[in-house]
């Protein structure tokens, strides 16, 4: 025959199994089932046939033609003039050679960019000896 002990587990056991299994269905009592409402597309509707229609009218042509050649202004004074201009065109066209040197690319970000790094430690003289670390080697380092 079992011992007491062993009896009384096992009706402790069954308990609490059908405490965890029956007594919230029990408990619980009638159960709400909420329907989602959907809300309904609503159909197209019917435009109205009384769309107001406006009529293309095709572009108006002018009667007044172009010329067929380039115009050319035709200033009537004193040939002084027309040195003048030459000798300005001469100018611009020693003007005009400009010779293009090849700019070799520079890149200065090593002296200006900035480094962040954190570090967390537990040990206080771990992070102090890593700063002394990096202070020999030129770093500003700070705890």
């Amino acid at each position: 025959m079992a011992s007491k002990f062993q009896s009384r587990l096992v009706g402790t056991i069954i308990l609490v199994a059908i405490g965890v299994i029956v007594l919230p269905d029990v408990l619980d009592g009638k159960k709400l089932h909420y329907k989602e409402e959907f809300a309904s597309i609503p159909i197209k509707p019917e435009l109205d046939s009384n769309v107001e229609v406006f009529e293309v009218l095709d572009p108006v042509e002018d009667q007044i033609a172009l010329p067929d050649s380039p115009v050319e202004r035709v200033v009537e004074s004193g040939g002084s003039s027309e040195t003048q201009m030459a000798s300005a065109s001469e100018k611009e066209a020693d003007k005009v050679a400009v010779v293009v040197k090849p700019v070799p690319e520079k890149n200065e970000y090593q002296d200006s960019a900035w480094i962040i790094q954190l570090m967390a430690l537990k040990n206080a003289d771990n992070a102090k000896s890593v700063v002394k670390d990096l202070q020999k080697r030129g770093y500003q380092a700070h705890t």
